[in-house]
């Protein structure tokens, strides 16, 4: 897995941002950009959404010179994001920031073993299957996306291209094209109706009689309207007036918080808990040596072969 190709937000300032800072800023600018897109109501309440992930093998890696990283272009990459649109259907929006994936390069050279896609110079590591913490892959030769009359039955297209009924790379499809997904559909598009043709989304307060808005927090309504999705406290007369951390309380018909530590969940749990699947409560994380099932009951997010909770493993 590409841990920082796709989704390395990070909130930075002049002078480029040190690595050891990548997870508080991934957490902080993923935040922000839910608070500005009208997504959640405030950076305090998306905390208890988005634990701090751990990098210590990525940062072990950069120490050990297997990773190289450009603090600028790690900048170039949180400049990018942050002043992206919140319009769903931009170029922006839809692909990664060409500074998101060179910021940080691998040196290890094809063949050679690897931890982790980001220390091979191809960016791909091919992992055996393994139960052990630590499995030693190896470093493999990357599949460059496909240009416009590649065949793409295996692998993706490039900027700007999509993959056609034929299984061949072509341009976006244009306004009155039929299409499969909104991707399929050039930039500022989305594939409306069923079967879908690509056309221009609806943003808020204009009609969406396919049901579908451009904004990241709206929705269409029963007036078939783009408006708001519902935030802490807005009026609602179903959760799906409400934006997706939050739920329709049936008595109040207002938009609440989602359930903590405690309470019956389906999903999400808003306090930083995490829902037990098999109580269905929110339940609190567990510390190191706490008796696990998933990564995502213990606080350090590993959970290791034994079910036990433990610090995430360091692999040389």
């Amino acid at each position: 897995m590409r841990l920082l190709a796709v989704a390395l937000v990070i909130a930075g300032c002049g002078g480029g941002i040190a690595a050891q800072d990548f997870g508080a800023g991934l957490r902080d600018a993923q935040c922000d950009l839910r608070v500005r897109c009208g997504i959640l109501a405030s950076t305090a309440a998306c905390d208890g959404f988005l634990p701090l992930a751990s990098n210590t093998q990525l940062l072990a890696e950069i120490d050990r010179g297997k990773v190289n990283y450009d603090s600028d272009k790690a900048e170039q990459c949180i400049n990018a994001i942050k002043n992206a649109s919140c319009d769903g259907t931009t170029k922006e929006s839809r692909e990664t920031p060409s500074a998101c994936l060179d910021f940080i390069t691998g040196t290890v050279a094809t063949g050679a073993p690897c931890f982790t896609n980001e220390a091979c110079q191809s960016a791909a590591c091919a992992m055996p299957s393994c139960t052990e913490a630590c499995c030693a892959g190896t470093c493999t030769a990357a599949e460059t996306p496909g240009k416009a009359g590649d065949p793409c039955a295996t692998r993706a297209c490039g900027s700007g291209l999509t993959c056609d009924n034929t299984k061949k790379c072509v341009a976006l499809f244009t306004a009155g094209a039929p299409c499969t997904l909104y991707t399929d559909c050039d930039y500022g598009l989305g594939c409306l109706g069923d079967p879908g043709i690509c056309g221009t989304m609806p943003h808020l307060g204009e009609a969406c009689p396919d049901g579908q808005c451009a904004e990241l927090g709206s929705y269409c309504n029963n007036a078939k309207l783009c408006a708001p999705l519902g935030l802490l406290g807005d009026v609602c007369t179903t959760s799906n007036d409400c934006s997706r951390y939050y739920t329709c309380n049936p008595q109040s018909l207002s938009c609440e918080a989602l359930p903590i530590t405690g309470q019956t969940c389906n999903g999400l749990c808003s306090d930083g808990s995490y829902c037990n699947t098999t109580t269905l409560q929110c339940t609190a994380l567990l510390a190191n040596g706490g008796a696990c099932t998933v990564d995502n009951a213990c606080k350090s997010g590993y959970c290791d072969a034994t079910m036990i909770c433990a610090d995430v493993p360091v692999c040389d």
